[in-house]
C-alpha cells in the first residue's frame, strides 16, 4: 500500500524514481523538474 502512492506519481511524471542494487536494496524517490513549477506561487 505504501509504494502505490509514490508509483502513481511517478507514472504521472511528478516523481523520479532511482533503484540501487545491493542489499539492502534501497530506492530514492525525487521531485521531478516538472513538478517543481507546480509547488512555486
Amino acid at each position: 500500500m505504501l509504494t502505490q502512492r509514490p508509483k502513481q506519481l511517478q507514472r504521472d511524471g511528478l516523481l523520479t524514481r532511482a533503484a540501487y542494487a545491493g542489499l539492502p536494496l534501497r530506492v530514492e524517490y525525487a521531485l521531478a523538474p516538472s513538478a517543481a513549477v507546480c509547488t512555486r506561487s
